[in-house]
């Protein structure tokens, strides 16, 4: 659910969601994998750069907010 968005920080939880969303996507596949494979360092590599995609917007998006008070 995603919060009122006229609330302080609507964006950065939206986008800290999307981030920990990706990371859980990586750590279950990390976990069902016995063995290394392309495959699977694709998906996790994959998941990890959205991830770390989704923090830097949760970050842009405190500093604009904070520009805007």
């Amino acid at each position: 659910m995603i919060p009122d968005p006229t609330w302080y920080y609507a964006q950065t939880w939206e986008k800290s969601h999307l981030a920990k969303e990706a990371i859980d996507v990586a750590i279950t596949c990390m976990a069902s994998a016995e063995t290394a494979e392309p495959a699977i360092d694709a998906t996790v590599k994959e998941s990890l750069e959205k991830a770390q995609s989704e923090i830097q917007k949760a970050l842009a998006a405190i500093i604009k907010t904070k520009e805007q008070i």
